[in-house]
């Protein structure tokens, strides 16, 4: 016999068969539609990667072609910028992977790269013991002495003379290297720098400020680095108003070293952050 208990468990039942019903209805539309959806962004993600895949492959090819076409063009645009002038590079032993460049740009240009490698910081004042045999030079301050020595060695290139100086540094041993020459140099570039405890590269106290008495003695000068190699030497030259290059074993950075030591550009070339261009204009 039905009671009204009876009625309220059907009615219950009715109703939580119909919730379940709605239930795994709506998940299976639910889940169709999530089907659907993953499947679209699936395609879209791959149709994505095609075309990127395919601009890469593009890209790559337009940039192969363009290094191809710069060397190419390197030899004629160089030819016979620096014809008959010496050009010093002061390094230290590690500088390799910049001499090399700065070295073939400077042939390819005409002219005699005459490499000088230090072999001490700030020019040996201290390992060598030399600050108290070499007159005039002041005590203590590190910067001061390093002006100073600077201010000798300048005299000493910027003149057609003797070098004693100069000659007692290279009989210590402070630097090796060619045949400094007998006249004031053509150009002067440096790329001297050595690594500090905490790891850091700076540079050479000594060297970039030969390079400021070089400059100021109109005598063109140059700050070099290698692409992704921060040495420090262009950031001093650059705070000191002097030019730089930052990417020398560049078909651009070779031009712009090129047309920076034949005095035909001035400015901070390269392709950091802060650099004025690239490489300077190239017309005449």
């Amino acid at each position: 016999m039905f009671n009204l208990r009876y009625h309220i468990a059907s009615l219950v039942a009715v109703f939580l068969a119909l919730a379940v019903g709605l239930l795994l209805g709506g998940v299976v539309v639910e889940r169709g539609t999530l089907d659907r959806q993953r499947d679209s962004i699936v395609k879209s993600l791959r149709d994505d990667f095609e075309r990127l895949s395919a601009e890469n492959r593009e890209l790559s090819g337009r940039a192969e072609r363009h290094e191809r076409f710069a060397e190419e063009l390197l030899p004629g645009l160089l030819a016979g910028r620096l014809a008959g002038r010496s050009v010093v590079i002061l390094v230290d032993p590690s500088r390799r992977d910049v001499s090399r460049p700065v070295r073939d740009a400077v042939r390819a240009a005409g002219g005699e790269p005459v490499t000088v490698r230090l072999r001490f910081e700030g020019f040996g004042l201290d390992e060598t013991g030399l600050a108290s045999a070499l007159p005039g030079l002041p005590e203590g301050d590190a910067a001061a002495r390093a002006g100073a020595l600077a201010d000798a060695l300048a005299a000493e290139w910027l003149a057609d003379a003797p070098r004693p100086v100069t000659e007692k540094l290279r009989l210590a041993g402070v630097f090796d290297g060619d045949e400094l020459p007998e006249g004031p140099p053509a150009a002067v570039v440096a790329a001297a720098s050595w690594q500090t405890e905490d790891g850091e590269q700076r540079a050479d106290a000594v060297a970039e400020a030969l390079l400021a008495r070089m400059a100021a003695g109109g005598v063109p000068v140059a700050a070099v680095e290698v692409t992704g190699a921060d040495t420090g030497c262009v950031r001093a030259a650059v705070a000191e108003g002097l030019p730089a290059v930052d990417h020398a074993d560049t078909p651009e950075g070779a031009v712009s070293l090129v047309w920076v030591l034949s005095g035909r550009a001035e400015g901070y070339f390269g392709v950091r952050s802060g650099s004025d261009a690239a490489f300077p204009k190239l017309a005449e």
